[in-house]
C-alpha cells in the first residue's frame, strides 16, 4: 500500500465512487490551487481543453476565496463552496485539503432537474475522499516509520552477519 502515491489512491477512489452513480452524467474535476487537473470525468463533453477547466475552477475559487476574506470573520468555522447555477445547469466547487495542501472537487452539471440532490451527492463524495485519502496517508506514514528488522532476534543477526569460513 505504501508504494501506491496519494493522487493514485484519489484517482481509484473517485473512479469506483462515480461509475455508474448520480454524478455519472456530468462532469467532475479534481485541481490543485494551481489549476492543475489530477482527476477528470467527463460527462457532459465539454468543448473546451480539460486543462483549461482545472485553471479556470483554481481561478474563479482563488477570485471568491479573495473576495470572501474582506468580510468580518465569524465565530463558526464553515465549509465554503462556490456555486453558479441556474435551476437546472450550473458549476459548483469545493475545497479539500490533501498532504496539507488545497485541491478543489468541482462539478459542472446541465439538464439537472434536482440540484440540490447531485450538489448533497458531491458534499458527499468531497468528506467521503477526505477521510478515505487521510487513513490511507496515515497507513502510508506508519509503513515508512516500521523498522526495517522488527522482531530480529540475536541469532538471525549473528547468522546474517556469520563468517563463512572462507
Amino acid at each position: 500500500m505504501g508504494q501506491r502515491s496519494l493522487n493514485s489512491e484519489m484517482i481509484d477512489y473517485l473512479d469506483e465512487y462515480l461509475s455508474g452513480g448520480a454524478l455519472d452524467r456530468f462532469s467532475v474535476f479534481v485541481c490543485r490551487q494551481d489549476g492543475v487537473v489530477l482527476y477528470k470525468k467527463d460527462g457532459i463533453g465539454l468543448s473546451v481543453s480539460h486543462s483549461s477547466v482545472g485553471a479556470l475552477l483554481g481561478g474563479v475559487w482563488q477570485a471568491a476565496s479573495t473576495l470572501a476574506s474582506f468580510l468580518p470573520e465569524s465565530e463558526k468555522k464553515e465549509i465554503f463552496r462556490l456555486s453558479f447555477d441556474t435551476s437546472s445547469t450550473g458549476v459548483y466547487i469545493l475545497p479539500f485539503q490533501m498532504k496539507n495542501n488545497d485541491y478543489y472537487l468541482g462539478l459542472l452539471y446541465n439538464d439537472e432537474l434536482n440540484p440540490g440532490f447531485i450538489k448533497n451527492r458531491l458534499r458527499d463524495l468531497m468528506m467521503r475522499l477526505e477521510e478515505y485519502l487521510a487513513e490511507f496517508a496515515e497507513e502510508a506514514r506508519k509503513e515508512e516509520n516500521d523498522l526495517l528488522f522488527e522482531n530480529i532476534t540475536d541469532d538471525e543477526i549473528e547468522a546474517i552477519f556469520a563468517h563463512t569460513g572462507i
